[in-house]
């Protein structure tokens, strides 16, 4: 005696999600059916093989539902033998939809390190691990981190109390503790550094809590240009910041002359003090 044809509890569940998946509904969130002949919108029949019992001339399975019905009526009704063909049905149904997935998240990858001074670490290691003439025993990785910590005390933690005057901008950068330590040992070395910069005269002296900064020029435009970057733009006027963070790493002295990174009051200044490496 044959079975009743009938589809279990949990396919009648995901059978209908499965479907709405691959609707003209939801394709529609990216093909507008506006533009598409009305055939191009209707719900796809799905041929089932000769093979398959139940299948009507059209090649369309006929729903489990009617099978009462076509048992009363002496049609052929489908037997144990169709599971194997649900289970590969909501397989292509729903493997599509979830490899996906899948495949889109691992697609996209974290690109920000989470902190800008690890980043820019990241960026001198690939240069240097990409540099076959990187000599490891100069490389000082620590003392580019005790730079990049004096750039983040005077940036964000000093007193800038800026004000004008003739030709430009005198500065008062005071702190205290670690801050003020970084103080002195950035602002004279990056005045040095861009001194003359657009015919720009810069000069420090130091005080007890800090530096007088004082950037002037005699073009009334270079003039205005100055008092518009303040103090912090003046800090990051030039090119060579960069360069000094790969000549710090490589424990290499800069080439403009005293005052280098690698050698110097002004490397001294820019590592934190002099730390030598032990062999």
């Amino acid at each position: 005696m044959r079975r009743p044809f009938t589809l279990s509890p949990m396919l009648l569940l995901i059978l209908p999600a499965a479907l709405l998946l691959h609707s003209p509904v939801v394709m529609a969130q990216t093909t507008s059916t506006e533009s598409l002949p009305p055939a191009a919108v209707q719900m796809p029949k799905r041929p089932v093989p000769p093979s398959v019992p139940g299948a009507t001339p059209s090649g369309v399975a006929m729903p489990a539902i009617a099978a009462p019905e076509l048992r009363r009526s002496g049609q052929p009704v489908a037997e144990p033998g169709r599971a194997k063909d649900e289970g590969s049905l909501l397989r292509s149904l729903l493997g599509q939809q979830v490899g996906g997935l899948t495949s889109a998240a691992q697609a996209k990858v974290p690109k920000l390190p989470g902190n800008d001074a690890f980043g820019a670490v990241q960026e001198i290691l690939a240069i240097l691990e990409a540099d076959p003439k990187t000599d490891w025993n100069r490389v000082d990785l620590d003392a580019l981190r005790r730079h990049l910590i004096d750039m983040n005390e005077v940036t964000l933690n000093a007193e800038a109390k800026v004000e004008a005057v003739g030709g430009g901008i005198r500065v008062a950068v005071t702190g205290q503790g670690r801050t003020l330590d970084a103080i002195r040992r950035m602002v004279p070395a990056h005045a040095r550094e861009i001194d003359g910069h657009d015919g720009w005269h810069v000069a420090t002296e130091d005080k007890p809590d800090g530096v007088i900064l004082t950037v002037t020029a005699k073009d009334a435009r270079q003039t205005a240009k100055i008092r518009g970057l303040g103090f912090i733009g003046v800090m990051a006027t030039g090119a060579h910041h960069q360069i000094h963070h790969l000549a710090i790493a490589r424990g290499e002295p800069m080439p403009h002359g005293p005052g280098s990174h690698g050698a110097g009051s002004h490397g001294a200044a820019h590592t934190g003090g002099a730390n030598p490496k032990t062999p």
